[in-house]
């Protein structure tokens, strides 16, 4: 698989869309995937493309139409089912990836390249990996073990949406979904003790109606299942509400864990209709046999004479009251936790200015120089600049050693003068160097590297996505590089270039 932005033209209209390179055999390999119209060996002939059934539809495009695509004419040879509830992005348009010969590389997940593999059930996964290692070390054998490929990454399909993926795959934040599944289970057992409180608060006011029951020939084992049957029937209630509400609120939920594609649904499929009766069952027995047992252990004698009130003292009452309390003092923790780490992300401090600063993403890949002469003309705009990367959101990595020899990953920034000066960068330390061509390092990102005042020659290790940067310019205060979600901030690194030679550049506005 290669991902690739492409403009496709219908009908002599340009339009947007995200589209894949697949091999033939990526359908037979993820044969869950539901053709509408056409086959899934289309893609043998490279002419031919296949559409998600909304684009195809948006477009109003059936078998048989032509698009054109980088110049090129394909044919809709198929329609397939839109990809939902799949790890798989939602693409509009799969083409054959052998017309991207001339831009990927076989089994490269360097850049914009994925390799899927259908192995025999049964397969060892450890034989697989060293079998996989031995062939990356065969065609990768300059590369393999250094920076970018540092060892092979082997996972299994169902394993894909919990790991941090690039590009291809939905992935969903497992974090808080235990945060979200530890808050649910603390709920549960607050209401199972809520329960259970005022079912034992209630036991004094039922002991007489269990007393006659046990005059006229109940036995106690009878009084503990009416406790529990009671039990159950309520929980049965409570379900049924419950599993109403969570259908409510699934987009919500669904949009809190920030892929609704791939949705978290009430599913009534026999297996989980069983599953939901077990808990029931369960809850319900739980919730009612000790009520029961409390009501049981007294005789009918001690009941009519009062006994039962004065041995009870609601003791069992106050235990669990306490309990209950605990549980809340702990739930409110929690939300008071969050909320206070929550905030404490978004208040970051940034040591460089943002305010009133603008950036924007442009993936059009034409010249955006008019779109930067028309934004400059506006009354509200200030000053424009051009930048690959801002702080707080860097994608763009590059690879280096440091004085010792050990590699580094660098989060790099792009920016013109303009951008730069925008940005008023907390400058600890200024080498006077020259201003283009020049790259600033921050205070963690330069203690890393071993250099000093003395020793900052970087002409042989930036050079490849720096255009010939050759002199360290100044070092700066760190600021964030990752969105405030990610967590531990990374070595940034800032280049000062012209801004036609900035590729990829976004305008930057003020």
């Amino acid at each position: 698989m290669c991902n690739v932005v492409v403009h496709p033209a219908i009908r002599g209209e340009q339009t947007e869309a995200e589209s894949v390179g697949v091999e033939p055999a990526f359908f037979e390999i993820c044969s869950q995937f539901r053709f509408l119209e056409g086959a899934a060996d289309v893609l043998s002939v490279p002419s031919n493309v296949v559409l998600t059934a909304s684009f195809a539809r948006k477009h109003s495009l059936s078998l048989g139409d032509a698009i054109d695509i980088s110049g090129s004419s394909y044919v809709v040879s198929a329609i397939l089912e839109d990809l939902k509830g799949t790890v798989i992005k939602p693409y509009d348009i799969f083409l054959n990836a052998a017309i991207y010969k001339d831009d990927w590389q076989p089994f490269d997940n360097y850049g914009s390249t994925v390799t899927l593999l259908k192995v025999r059930s049964g397969t060892d996964r450890k034989a697989l990996y060293d079998k996989l290692e031995t062939v990356c070390k065969d065609v990768y054998s300059s590369i393999y073990g250094q920076a970018f490929f540092e060892h092979l990454e082997l996972s299994r399909y169902d394993e894909l949406f919990f790991k941090e993926t690039d590009g291809f795959f939905r992935h969903g934040d497992k974090g808080t979904l235990r945060i979200l599944t530890l808050v649910g289970l603390l709920l549960l057992l607050s209401a199972i003790l809520n329960y259970i409180n005022l079912s034992v608060a209630l036991t004094g006011k039922r002991a007489k109606e269990m007393a006659v029951r046990q005059l006229s020939g109940a036995s106690r084992g009878g009084i503990i299942w009416k406790y529990v049957a009671e039990s159950i029937a309520f929980t049965a209630v409570c379900f049924a509400a419950g599993l109403l509400l969570a259908e409510a609120f699934c987009p919500a939920m669904n949009a809190l864990l920030n892929n609704p594609d791939i949705p978290i649904r009430v599913i009534w499929s026999p297996g989980y209709v069983i599953a939901y009766i077990v808990i029931i069952l369960l809850v319900g027995a739980l919730c009612g046999i000790f009520p029961a047992m409390m009501a049981g252990r007294y005789k009918p004698v001690d009941v009519m004479k009062g006994g039962y009130r004065r041995k009870s003292k609601m003791v069992f009452s106050k235990v669990f009251i306490v309990l209950q309390n605990a549980l809340a003092v702990i739930l409110i923790a929690l939300a008071i936790t969050m909320e206070a780490q929550m905030r404490k992300t978004q208040e970051r401090p940034m040591n460089c200015n943002i305010e009133n600063i603008f950036f924007l993403k442009d993936f059009s890949g034409e010249d955006n120089a008019p779109l930067k002469d028309a934004l400059e003309a506006l009354p509200c705009v200030r000053r424009i600049g051009r930048s690959s990367g801002v702080p707080g959101s860097i994608n763009m990595g590059q690879y280096s050693t440091t004085r010792d020899g050990q590699d580094i990953l660098y989060k790099l920034i792009r920016l013109d003068s303009t951008a730069f000066s925008m940005f008023r960068f907390e400058i600890l330390e200024d080498f006077h160097a020259p201003q283009f061509n020049s790259v600033w390092f921050s205070d963690k990102s330069y203690a890393a590297t071993g250099f000093d005042t003395d020793y900052h020659d970087i002409s042989g290790t930036l050079s490849r996505r720096t255009k010939g940067c050759e002199q360290v310019a100044g070092v700066f205060k760190s600021f964030p590089t990752n969105n405030a979600n990610i967590g531990e901030e990374d070595y940034a690194i800032v280049s000062l270039m012209r801004s036609e030679d900035i590729p990829f550049a976004a305008p930057v506005g003020s």
